[in-house]
């Protein structure tokens, strides 16, 4: 359980600057910027390194969760799986296939 929260987490932890930098090149008018990365010393110089996480917050909760919930459907979908086909699974946390 936690450690799927986690993951997903530091996933969004780890991906939401790029998504920030991402969007702002986007949306800005166009000729702007040359490169995307442009944006990165004009983006730290304005908003300090809050401004790169900016949409985390929903994001980090969203993952925690989501995360979560994906990981208990899986173990919860295989241990139905196990209890009505006990022959396929040979005592692993996964099935196998049977021809």
């Amino acid at each position: 359980g936690i450690n799927a929260e986690y993951g997903g987490t530091l996933m969004w932890f780890v991906g939401v600057p790029p998504d920030v930098i991402k969007t702002r090149y986007q949306t800005a008018p166009h000729g702007q910027y040359k490169s995307s990365l442009q944006i990165v010393p004009e983006l730290f110089k304005s908003e300090g390194l809050r401004g790169f996480y900016k949409g985390f917050g929903p994001s980090g909760i969203r993952a925690f969760l989501a995360n979560g919930v994906c990981l208990l459907t899986y173990d919860l979908v295989m241990k139905m799986f196990e209890r009505l086909h006990p022959a396929t699974t040979s005592g692993r946390n996964h099935p196998t296939l049977e021809y």
